[in-house]
């Protein structure tokens, strides 16, 4: 089983919306978790195909930094780092 988690971006190979990640470092309910609640998510890009993964590279703190990767399989084609802000609720 796998959680969903709540995260787009452009892929870093192609620049195409990626949405739909998955982790397995949450309950593994099929819940929707937010980017900064999991240390690791991916998708698959569904313009080129490439694998990508997201990993939180700082502590959670208020500002959460991601990096995100592409690969056709173990070589990392690009990376991005992307800030996100924390909001409260």
């Amino acid at each position: 089983m796998f959680d969903w988690v709540d995260y787009e971006c452009e892929c870093p190979r192609c620049g195409a919306k990626a949405g739909s990640f998955q982790t397995q470092s949450g309950p593994r309910t099929l819940e929707t978790l937010r980017p900064e609640a999991v240390p690791y998510f991916y998708t698959e890009c569904e313009g080129c195909h490439a694998w990508i993964e997201v990993r939180r590279v700082t502590p959670p703190d208020i500002v959460y930094t991601f990096e995100v990767s592409a690969r056709d399989s173990l070589p990392v084609v690009m990376g991005r780092i992307f800030k996100v802000e924390r909001t409260e609720t």
